[in-house]
């Protein structure tokens, strides 16, 4: 499932460029909640990762090819929006169906 018009409508902090190659996104976890998600984008490391401000630490690192293809491109796409210089996702990323476990890389 793509990024729906209302996350981006309702992201408090949609698209903060860190730097070229990662771009960070923030939301309250629900309205009116002081606990922070925060996700990065790191397009030359290819994983996401993702911590709760309200956690006592630890993140989750996801690596590109288990989310989402369109997605991804649409917040690459915010990346360069913003200034950055991400590298393109590459033939490892199919936006219909993405490699499914064990694949291997053509």
């Amino acid at each position: 499932m793509a990024l729906d018009v209302d996350f981006n409508d309702s992201s408090t902090n949609y698209g903060r460029k860190i730097n070229d190659f990662v771009l960070g996104v923030s939301y309250p976890l629900y309205p009116g909640s002081s606990a922070t998600s925060y996700y990065q984008y790191d397009f030359v490391a290819r994983i996401m990762t993702a911590r709760t401000g309200a956690s006592e630490g630890g993140a989750v690192i996801t690596p590109f090819s288990a989310l989402d293809g369109d997605s991804l491109e649409a917040l690459r796409q915010r990346l360069i929006d913003l200034g950055g210089k991400p590298p393109a996702l590459g033939p490892t990323l199919d936006k219909t169906a993405l490699r499914k476990p064990g694949a291997l890389n053509a």
